[in-house]
């Protein structure tokens, strides 16, 4: 068994869907993931030491 993990846009669902039922897999999984990127700049933390980049 082989596992194929993608990230998709929601209004390419369906063609997805419809190319993979074709193609003859029987099943598979779909998860609702929202997110964003960051607002200004990144910032963290190395070895104890904070940083901007």
């Amino acid at each position: 068994m082989k596992r194929v993990q993608a990230v998709i846009r929601p209004e390419r669902l369906d063609d997805i869907q419809q190319a993979l039922s074709l193609a003859g897999f029987a099943g598979f999984m779909v998860f609702d993931i929202r997110g964003h990127g960051t607002e200004g700049t990144p910032s963290g933390e190395w070895r104890g030491v904070q940083y901007n980049s």
